[in-house]
């Protein structure tokens, strides 16, 4: 996973609108190409020119674990772990305590690890509760297992999470 500013150091276009293209994130504007690494690969504009190593999109410390994709704007501090298989990220009205309320009713989680992650007991089953504002949160499931039958059950059991809790706040 690459995790980048949304900004292009040459107009400030938003990378996000660019494309990939012979694995370069080409971004939409002036078509300016950059590597894995955030270099500048190509200036289609002189393409005679070898840009600068100086010439950089600002890039992200990221890890992968249980899962999930860890962005950091310092140093790592999350170990790699690719042992997990992603279940289903779900967006909920609700604070931190009561998304956890609501994941425990059917995955039993232990003490948090490191970055609020959350383990059941058997260690298969990990939780993130991502708080996006006071009111509101996202719920990312992974599991262990590649087999997908427990997996679609997970991912059935937090649609049916989210339904709950959007319902229970309405009433």
């Amino acid at each position: 996973a690459h995790v980048w500013h949304d900004r292009c150091p040459h107009r400030g276009m938003r990378l996000s609108f660019g494309f990939v293209k012979e694995n370069r994130l080409t971004c939409l504007y002036h078509g300016w190409e950059y590597g894995s690494d955030g270099g500048c690969r190509k200036i289609p504009a002189h393409p005679e020119v070898t840009p600068p190593k100086t010439l950089c999109a600002d890039i992200l410390n990221v890890s992968e674990s249980y899962g999930m994709v860890f962005v950091s704007a310092g140093e790592n501090t999350v170990e790699t772990n690719t042992q997990w298989v992603s279940v289903r990220s779900i967006f909920l009205e609700c604070d931190r305590a009561q998304a956890l309320a609501g994941i425990a009713e059917f995955v039993e989680i232990t003490e948090a690890q490191e970055n609020q992650v959350y383990l059941n007991k058997g260690n298969t089953v990990a939780v993130a509760v991502q708080p996006c504002s006071r009111t509101s949160c996202a719920i990312h499931l992974s599991t262990r297992s590649t087999n997908p039958t427990p997996r679609l059950a997970l991912a059935k059991r937090m649609v049916a999470l989210r339904r709950k809790i959007n319902q229970g706040l309405r009433t």
